[in-house]
């Protein structure tokens, strides 16, 4: 049973991924971020998880090719979407880069059907589906909307000085 909590406990380490990492790479690179999570990765793989799962690091069936495809396309997929992510929260909020992220929902049940022919749609996917596109159309327009609001506020700013400066003195400044 406590298999089902782990997505909920992934979901909540994503969290805090998200937000340390978006003030992470305001100090280091995104090339230092992958060195420093890679050397984590080889030592998780080579202490950590042979002591939780009783097995160790197995290339013998990475010598079948379709296991090695496999295996190598969920592999640099996840780079790219990992890369993805590093590259937006150099220029995004956490939080709208997480919702956005979010939207791989929308795909897993098309790629495992197109791909490996693995029908997972069914009404309750749809449904949380549609849910989670609303969501995310939702947080996007207000994103997009906002943006608009902040440029325009920045700009009042800009001229707030001068109104205060006129103010403060009773004179105009030209």
């Amino acid at each position: 049973m406590f298999y089902l909590l782990l997505p909920i406990l992934a979901g909540v380490f994503w969290a805090v991924c998200y937000t340390f990492m978006e003030q992470s790479l305001q100090n280091v690179s995104i090339a230092t971020w992958y060195f420093v999570g890679g050397v984590v990765s080889i030592l998780i793989s080579l202490l950590l998880l042979p002591k939780m799962t009783g097995s160790g690091v197995d290339i013998k069936p990475l010598l079948k090719k379709e296991i090695f495809i496999v295996l190598v396309v969920a592999i640099v997929s996840a780079k790219i979407a990992d890369m993805s992510i590093a590259f937006a929260l150099t220029k995004s909020p956490a939080t709208f880069v997480a919702f956005g992220e979010i939207s791989y929902v929308l795909f897993v049940p098309f790629v495992a059907l197109f791909i490996f022919k693995d029908n997972q749609i069914t009404a309750h996917t749809m449904g949380g589906g549609l849910v989670v596109f609303l969501g995310i159309s939702i947080l996007l327009f207000g994103q997009l909307k906002g943006k608009a609001d902040s440029n325009a506020l920045n700009i009042a700013q800009e001229d707030a000085p001068v109104t205060l400066a006129v103010a403060e003195t009773g004179h105009m400044v030209d």
